[in-house]
């Protein structure tokens, strides 16, 4: 995210363009799934959307993703503070601002008293956010030396804990920009993420060999179907134009 939407927001004339795109990509999958929790779960519904509001703090949710957004929503407000600020002017802002969420994150972390229960992971979501601006201000520079982010994400993911997290999520972005070289004509992420949830709640009890392949095959065609006709026909058409406040180089 915190790749993609820095370079959504440097093609952007203004932040009231880069809000309207990710309005277009957000909110009309996010009503058709609010509207499927209030025809398969009504007793939920308001629930959810306190949940959802909240961002997870208040409120037992038919879709537990959804705490997550409303912290996806913040970053983007605070991406057009930080733009206008001059803060993406200098890489290396980023990169430091990643460092210190990485150490504030893991010490929260090992510290549970501080932020009890799921309140702990909070934190480390400015550290994934701050490592994709980075690698999008130096993506140029990093580019020849993607290779070497295989290594740092197997070792991370293998010995995966509170202090990897940032190196983690650092060369997941590397790798994902740099190295793979497949580009879909579809995107399945943002629908497997809304939906895979309400999905699940109906097998849950039945042995893991039945529900497992009825659970992918579901899941990838509810995705499907949110992308055709509702995510990409509301995306259709949009072009957003060039801008000259893109930076044009990161010291």
């Amino acid at each position: 995210s915190g790749f993609l939407v820095l370079g959504s927001y440097a093609r952007s004339d203004s932040w009231m363009e880069f809000a309207f795109k990710r309005a277009r990509r957000i909110f009309p999958a996010l009503a058709v799934c609010f509207l499927a929790i209030a025809l398969f779960y009504p007793d939920k519904a308001a629930e959810t959307a306190l949940y959802y509001l909240s961002g997870g703090l208040a409120g037992h949710s038919a879709n537990p993703s959804l705490w997550s957004l409303l912290p996806e929503q913040t970053a983007y407000a605070l991406l057009a503070i930080l733009w206008a600020c001059g803060f993406y002017k200098r890489g290396i802002y980023a990169a430091v601002a990643c460092g210190v969420s990485a150490w504030l994150a893991a010490y929260l972390f090992a510290h549970p008293a501080i932020l009890p229960g799921h309140l702990n992971y909070y934190p480390f979501l400015p550290v994934g956010f701050f490592a994709g601006n980075a690698a999008w201000l130096y993506r140029e520079q990093i580019k020849p030396y993607a290779w070497a982010a295989w290594p740092v994400l197997i070792v991370c993911a293998l010995w995966f804990n509170a202090w990897t997290f940032g190196p983690l999520a650092a060369s997941l972005v590397v790798v994902g920009q740099y190295r793979v070289r497949w580009s879909p004509s579809i995107d399945l992420s943002y629908g497997i993420y809304l939906f895979h949830f309400l999905i699940l709640w109906p097998l849950r009890g039945l042995p893991m060999v039945i529900a497992a392949p009825i659970f992918a095959v579901a899941t990838v065609g509810v995705a499907l179907a949110s992308w055709y006709l509702v995510e990409k026909p509301c995306l259709k058409g949009w072009s957003a134009p060039l801008t000259t406040a893109t930076p044009e180089r990161v010291e």
